[in-house]
């Protein structure tokens, strides 16, 4: 050893990061380090930057700043000699979270990542000191942060902070775990140093419901420390959690010390319960986790990991986090495989913590069997997401860690991505993969398709685009000319649903028909009318021609089998309510939705009788709204408000009378109310009086202006659409420039989107 490291000796044991290492190693590490000097004003490192180096301040001062969302720079503090910078780097490894900027000339001894790693090499057994040292030292810079940014602890005096942390009890929660339960005994507060909680409350005739999301600096049970009543809410950790306890005991012992402390915190209870009562629905989550979990070897789980995250950064900061990657940054082989009870665990829940905080979304990357680390991406997400071959059995037996966590999900939802090859046109067997796996959601995708990964990927995060289509006859044409409307906008359709024929419609669109094709179907169905009376005992038309035109639309398509997520609706006479179909045969479910009552038999459904859905809901748009993952809502509506008589017969009709005025010129006729236009009026009329509500549900609500055609001019399709186009280009046009639109819109049209 030369005399230049051997002076270093006696600083490096002087310092409390490196207090612990051994005589007999700390040669080796003075051998690793270099003093380097820095003028007032330079920079060690900025924020972003990789995190090659830690410094020991050896004289002079060292800000540390960092730059938030606003790009305007804070100062954190300002460090002397014998402190340390940038020792996190060393630990975690990662890209810099602030700026180091000497505020005086500094001198500092300089250990890098590469020397630091040749030590650890040589010497492994006295990095258990360093990691120990770093992570004490992290969980008090998080203690600091989640005092500093909670409610109810902010503000309080300095002196009252610092006694307040010697009172703290550490706590670490397994993710999925209660912390306590509703109608447990009150003994305690806690607060959230890293991870998440979820606050739920017991309903009676439903499971639960969740009423707050807590994050870093948010606290839990404080009402125990002011009146001792049994819990009123159930608290279950949603992440691996760090969190910090304040026992009653503890909280009295403050008391008797800072009086005035009860009031504080009695005043801040009672003005964050009046925000819980003020709020409205489920919180939002504080950040997305996705779990990818490969149904089967041989995947190609990396690629696909890489281009949801490539499809998410397009709307917020993603990162893809493997088991690999996890010991690479902790510099351990090996390492991401802790259990939850392994000593290694407190460093992976940190590391996660970070990640969370500096992502909007993660994308845990799960090992291709089961693992510790794979079951903790299954424990700490938010959403499960299966990736599977289509063209695969799906009756294969799922690793039975997966299977638990699909069978006992504490809230979260879970979804099947079906990857199709590209010679694939029309999936099949879905309803296999539905059986065998259990999920809430499923995608097919192409592996040349942006479209469906874009579909998937807003779907996931709530952004989805959903369209309605109501129901109107052969005004359902319009529906055409306002489809072609958003495609060439750019706007894209993720989820469609409609009623009669509008569902017929949204069919054609979750096919991905063309605007032409959509309109030669809907102009022939309805001129089948013409022809298929039947003596009217049951219905005026039989409904066979009817038939035979949408099975040649929609053959033996299943709707769990189409490209896009359908829904359509039907009224079910036997029951008296509402039928929502979103899985089965297509043909069945378009029929249903559109068998007009008295004009066409009702069809037979599992014992029950099912009519035209626009009898309940003509524009469901209540039921898009409701769709797990739809954001944005557009309706399409096409029903009739127009004239529909204008001859004044008394309070009786001679059926010879109405017919002879069907031969006279047109400019002497007498226009009677028809008996198919009376019918389809009567299904429109529960959905019109309650239209200024529908409307108001929507995003984006269109009138094409069709109430000009006739219901029976099947001649006329095309220039309803048309008409529609015109009308629909110019509002969505409207739409998209004004701050109305939401942003997932925005981010959708930069996407590759299919016309």
């Amino acid at each position: 050893m030369n005399k230049l490291a051997a002076d270093w000796i006696p600083f490096l044991s002087s310092t409390e990061i490196f207090r612990d290492i051994s005589k007999t190693a700390l040669p080796d590490l003075a051998a690793q380090v270099e003093e380097i000097e820095f003028g007032a004003g330079e920079t060690l490192f900025h924020q972003g930057d990789p995190s090659d180096a830690m410094y020991l301040v050896l004289a002079g001062q060292v800000g540390i700043w960092h730059s938030g969302h606003n790009h305007t720079e804070k100062l954190l503090a300002e460090l002397g000699p014998s402190h340390t910078v940038g020792e996190f780097a060393l630990w975690n490894g990662g890209d810099r979270w602030s700026t180091a900027r000497a505020v005086s000339t500094v001198r500092a001894a300089k250990l890098a990542r590469e020397g630091f790693e040749r030590f650890s090499k040589d010497h492994p057994e006295e990095v258990e000191a360093f990691d120990r040292f770093v992570g004490r030292q992290q969980r008090r810079n998080r203690l600091s942060v989640a005092l500093g940014v909670s409610k109810m602890f902010s503000g309080l005096p300095e002196a009252a902070l610092r006694d307040l942390e010697t009172q703290l009890e550490s706590v670490w929660v397994v993710a999925g775990t209660a912390l306590f339960r509703e109608g447990d005994v009150g003994d305690a507060l806690y607060l959230v140093v890293s991870g998440a909680l979820r606050v739920s409350i017991n309903v009676p005739g439903d499971d639960s419901r969740v009423l707050a999301e807590l994050g870093c600096g948010d606290t839990a049970g404080e009402m125990a420390l002011l009146d001792g009543e049994p819990r009123s809410a159930t608290v279950t950790a949603t992440r691996d959690s760090h969190l910090v306890r304040l026992s009653k005991d503890a909280f009295h012992r403050m008391l008797s010390r800072h009086p005035d402390l009860l009031a504080v915190i009695a005043r801040k209870v009672v003005t964050r319960l009046r925000a819980e009562q003020g709020a409205r629905g489920r919180p939002a989550p504080l950040s997305t986790i996705i779990a990818v979990v490969p149904a089967s070897q041989g995947l190609p789980i990396e690629d696909f990991c890489a281009r949801l995250a490539d499809t998410l950064s397009v709307q917020s900061p993603t990162q893809v986090v493997g088991s690999a990657l996890i010991d690479a940054w902790l510099g351990k082989p090996g390492a991401a495989q802790a259990s939850e009870f392994h000593a290694r665990d407190s460093r992976i829940i940190e590391l996660l913590s970070n990640l969370e905080t500096d992502h909007r979304y993660l994308i845990y990357r799960t090992d291709p069997s089961d693992s510790p680390w794979s079951r903790r991406c299954l424990r700490q997400c938010d959403h499960i997401l299966v990736v599977a071959d289509a063209a695969r059995d799906p009756r294969e037996e799922a690793e039975p860690y997966v299977t638990s966590a699909l069978n006992d999900r504490r809230g979260r939802q879970a979804s099947l991505a079906l990857l199709h090859p590209a010679t694939v046109v029309v999936p099949t067997g879905t309803s296999a993969w539905l059986a065998a796996w259990k999920v809430d959601r499923h995608y097919h995708l192409r592996p040349d398709s942006n479209s469906d990964f874009g579909r998937m990927t807003r779907s996931l995060t709530g952004r989805a685009i959903g369209l309605v289509l109501s129901g109107g006859g052969l005004r359902g044409a319009g529906h055409a000319g306002v489809i072609r409307a958003l495609r060439e906008a750019g706007v894209p359709i993720d989820i469609v649903g409609g009623t009669s024929a509008g569902a017929s419609m949204a069919g054609a669109v979750a096919q991905e028909r063309d605007y032409d094709a959509m309109v030669h179907a809907i102009e022939k169905a309805f001129s089948t009318m013409q022809n298929d009376w039947t003596i009217p005992l049951v219905s005026l038309l039989s409904g066979r021609r009817f038939d035979d035109c949408f099975y040649t639309f929609c053959g033996d398509s299943q709707i769990e089998d189409l490209w896009l997520p359908l829904f359509c609706v039907s009224a079910n006479l036997t029951r008296a309510r509402i039928q929502i179909h979103r899985r089965g045969s297509l043909l069945k479910s378009l029929l249903a939705s559109m068998r007009a009552p008295a004009i066409y038999p009702p069809i037979l459904w599992d014992g029950d009788l099912l009519v035209d859905g626009g009898i309940i809901d003509n524009v469901p748009v209540d039921i898009m709204r409701g769709y797990e993952g739809c954001g944005t809502v557009i309706a399409s509506d096409v029903s009739s408000e127009g004239h529909m008589c204008d001859a004044d017969y008394g309070d009786r009709i001679s059926g010879w009378q109405a017919l002879a005025q069907r031969f006279k010129p047109a400019s002497k006729r007498l226009h009677f109310p028809g008996i198919l236009s009376i019918l389809m009026r009567i299904i429109e009329l529960s959905s019109a009086s309650r239209k200024s509500e529908t409307s108001k549900m929507a995003d984006l609500y269109l009138s094409p202006p069709v109430e000009q055609f006739g219901i029976t001019e099947f001649n006329r399709a095309k220039e309803m659409a048309e008409a529609s186009y015109r009308y629909s280009s110019e509002k969505i046009a409207d739409w998209l420039a004004s701050s109305s639109a939401p942003g997932a819109v925005g981010t959708a049209r930069r996407e590759s989107i299919p016309t």
